[in-house]
């Protein structure tokens, strides 16, 4: 069993040299399954899916080659890799500096944790840009957005800011806070937003289509039909409105 576990591994080596990855995962997996506390398969594997640019791949199998050698300087290496590849810059410079100690005077191991440390300034200095930059966006446009992602919750906090900042007679305001709210199934708080609306805008379709949706949803079909009644009134041609009414 291990003589066929060194075999795979002669023959991984082999394929890494010559720069056929594909090969030289297959044979680093084949050593693993004979021989899976060999930190040298894992490491070398994850060293493969490095190559490939598959850092989420080479992650778990350098952290294995860690675990199975906690003082083996070079798995530990490519575990910081991993954690740089994937952007992971703090974990990368921390493993890099545990390499250090492991390895006083490589350089190269140096180098790698320098980059990474600057990396990791650059990144959380863009992440504050990118969040003063939100802060200081119309929160409305933001909570646009963030409907169009699904994320619902951050949308209702959202189109809130937007209504205390001189949105409050704002129709659409009050209608796309009643959208996030029927999403997350807060059926009275959408009800209330999407009445908001239609006293606003009564001429507005999308208004009354909100307050039916909220009203079928807490049980009220009568009101749900007259609100959806009212919408196809002001614009007959509405699809989504013909469809609701079916199931009404």
């Amino acid at each position: 069993m291990v003589d066929g576990a060194m075999n795979d591994k002669e023959m991984g080596n082999d394929s890494y040299e010559l720069g056929n990855f594909d090969e030289a995962i297959a044979a680093y997996s084949r050593g693993i399954q004979q021989k899976p506390d060999d930190e040298h398969l894992w490491s070398n594997r994850a060293a493969c899916w490095l190559s490939k640019g598959l850092h989420d791949r080479a992650l778990p199998d350098a952290t294995r080659a860690v675990e199975l050698a906690p003082g083996w300087a070079k798995g530990r290496a490519r575990k910081a890799s991993a954690h740089y590849g994937l952007g992971q810059y703090d974990q990368a410079a921390r493993e890099y500096q545990l390499c250090l100690k492991l390895d006083q005077e490589n350089e190269e191991y140096a180098a790698a944790m320098a980059k990474a440390r600057r990396a990791a300034v650059a990144a959380a200095a863009a992440a504050a840009q990118q969040r003063s930059a939100r802060e200081s966006a119309d929160p409305k446009t933001l909570g646009d957005e963030s409907m169009r992602k699904g994320e619902y919750s951050k949308a209702v906090e959202f189109y809130t800011r937007a209504l205390k900042s001189g949105g409050e007679k704002d129709p659409k305001i009050r209608s796309n806070r009643s959208a996030a709210h029927a999403k997350l199934r807060r059926f009275e708080e959408a009800l209330e937003d999407a009445g908001a609306a239609v006293r606003l805008a009564p001429g507005w379709p999308k208004a009354w289509y909100r307050q039916g949706v909220a009203l079928y949803n807490l049980g009220r079909r009568e009101e749900a039909l007259r609100s959806h009644e009212r919408c196809l009134r002001l614009d007959p041609s509405d699809e989504e409105v013909q469809l609701s009414l079916i199931h009404i």
